[in-house]
């Protein structure tokens, strides 16, 4: 079996596949030389044909229900990996550095994610009414971009547990998310029964785009820079880590367009390519801001609210 493979599912539409193809650039571009492998779950084979005779990417068929192409899609992991110690990285994440120390650093879980624990507050349940109930001492808190798990007897047990309390998703009071069951609380629960901790986030491992105000990125230069307001004491935190998770529709930004294109010309001469993908997003999406923000309230007066545009990740 191999020793170290990072582990992506693409499912469904493919607004979500070629987010997962992105991934799968990053990766190459910073893993390229390393033992690691990239494993992608798909059930469109064909759209990373591409990838057919790279030796770094293995692409498996995963055939699921309709039903099934959700978050707790992820519950199917473990049938399918194929390396002693793998880590899950969302397929709406990029890479920027090499991933050997991450896998060095998680190396002493056996399944972990990168977060907190709790004993109270809310995360897609009452905390302190959960732990009270399985009779836990806390309950890990974490945006599940990031999973690290072995191939050993503890992790099938959290994946087991985790699809058991999917069964009883609204009977214990676990709130859905956009209609369906949320991974995260259960997977969270499943962790605290089999005494599995998270990983306290120190911002060097993965940064979540929703809880920083700005983000300076460049996937070809290894380049991440995000910034956000201590509450605390308002002063600034900068962070730099080696994933950049883009949830939501921090996928559609410029910002991460931007990474898009720059995938397209890696490994060419990228001066003028550059510029012009600077031009066709970050200054487009400034100039559209600048003017929302000036004519918003005129356009409001004459015609009333804008049309709420859609997210992409709903139907």
């Amino acid at each position: 079996m191999i020793k170290k493979a990072v582990v992506t599912i693409a499912v469904g539409r493919i607004y979500y596949l070629q987010l997962a193809k992105n991934l799968i650039k990053s990766f190459l571009i910073w893993n390229g030389e390393s033992a690691i492998k990239l494993l992608v779950l798909t059930d469109n084979t064909t759209y990373f044909e591409e990838f057919r005779n790279n030796p770094k990417v293995i692409v498996k068929l995963l055939t699921l229900e309709e039903s099934q192409k959700s978050f707790t899609s992820k519950f199917l992991l473990i049938d399918h990996i194929i390396a002693e110690e793998n880590l899950f990285i969302d397929c709406d994440c990029l890479i920027y550095k090499p991933l050997d120390s991450i896998f060095d650093t998680m190396s002493a879980y056996d399944f972990t994610a990168i977060g907190e624990e709790q004993t109270s507050g809310d995360f897609f349940c009452d905390i302190k009414e959960m732990i009270n109930k399985f009779n836990v001492i806390s309950m890990p808190v974490f945006v599940g971009s990031v999973y690290y798990f072995k191939n050993n007897h503890i992790s099938k047990s959290v994946f087991a547990k985790a699809l058991e309390l999917k069964e009883r998703y609204d009977e214990l009071d676990f709130i859905r998310l956009r209609g369906k069951e949320n991974e995260e609380p259960l997977f969270a629960l499943s962790m605290a029964l089999y005494n599995q901790h998270p990983i306290p986030d120190n911002e060097t491992i993965k940064a979540d785009r929703m809880f920083y105000n700005t983000s300076n990125t460049n996937v070809l230069k290894g380049k991440t820079k995000l910034k956000r307001v201590n509450q605390a004491d308002r002063s600034t935190i900068v962070c730099e880590p080696a994933i950049v998770h883009f949830n939501d529709s921090y996928s559609e930004s410029a910002n991460y367009l931007m990474e898009e294109a720059r995938l397209k010309i890696a490994g060419r001469n990228s001066t003028l390519a550059e510029i012009d993908i600077m031009f066709r997003y970050y200054f487009k999406e400034r100039a559209t801001s600048i003017f929302k923000f000036v004519f918003r309230p005129i356009y409001h007066f004459f015609l009333g609210p804008s049309k709420v545009h859609g997210n992409k990740r709903v139907k």
